[in-house]
């Protein structure tokens, strides 16, 4: 990990059974987050998931919008798919609460630029 005054960064890398590797690259800022995921292997398809605050979400091509935030997906080297979907998880024990959740689904290995701005 490392940090100056104004950002911190932080990286990790996850190989699975079959050889598919996933390496992430975080950087937070005061007003903003980068993450840079690079996908690798020989998979069929591989979605990544942004679980997000309740609230109305709107999804215009690679951009999201919602309340205090807004998102921008940038792929290298695939062709992605956007969906803006609906999803439970339990923050506490025994509580179910619904989710907006950005999927990104990409066919082949690329690299994947999510900012976040805040």
């Amino acid at each position: 990990m490392a940090a100056n005054a104004e950002e911190v960064t932080a990286g990790a890398a996850y190989r699975d059974s079959r050889g598919n590797r996933l390496a992430r690259e975080i950087v937070l800022s005061p007003d903003r987050l980068v993450c840079r995921d690079t996908l690798e292997g020989a998979f069929d398809f591989a979605t990544l998931r942004w679980r997000l605050p309740p609230g109305d979400w709107q999804l215009t091509g690679n951009r999201l919008h919602g309340p205090g935030m807004e998102l921008e997906v940038t792929v290298s080297r695939a062709e992605p798919a956007f969906t803006l979907s609906r999803d439970r998880e339990a923050r506490d024990y025994a509580r179910l609460a619904e989710v907006v959740v950005l999927e990104v689904t990409v066919d082949r290995p690329c690299h994947i630029e999510t900012r976040i701005r805040f």
